[in-house]
């Protein structure tokens, strides 16, 4: 079972993707914003699921910081975000390990992701 980060503005994206990830046998942690995120990547995740417009720090300047770091850089990003073209250019440099999946999401965009990343 591997542990899912959320971040999201959104307390219903929350739920909603959680309940995703629950189904697949996953087991979900959720965050508001990127400050609370900092503090569940204490818990190890194996993939995150996060949007772009979150208010403070943005989605996309929290990927980059990740990416900077060695013990965060391998952990996988999906970007679930209304704003699809805000966060090209982090999908070019990593495409292995980095993609977006855009709002309004399909169930099924998601669980491809967590059976992608969540092996």
């Amino acid at each position: 079972m591997a542990k899912v980060l959320i971040v999201d503005d959104d307390p219903d994206a929350i739920k909603l993707i959680a309940t995703y990830v629950e189904k697949e046998g996953h087991a979900p942690l959720g965050a508001a914003n990127t400050t609370e995120a900092k503090k569940a990547l204490s818990q190890d995740p194996a993939l995150i699921f996060l949007d772009i417009d979150l208010p403070g720090e943005t989605g996309v300047m929290f990927a980059i910081r990740l990416r900077m770091q060695e013990k965060y850089k391998k952990i996988p990003i999906v970007f679930v975000t209304a704003y699809p073209d805000r966060g090209d250019r982090l999908v070019k440099a990593d495409p292995e390990k980095t993609e977006i999946i855009s709002k309004p999401f399909r169930r099924e965009r998601i669980v491809e992701a967590l059976r992608k990343y969540c092996r």
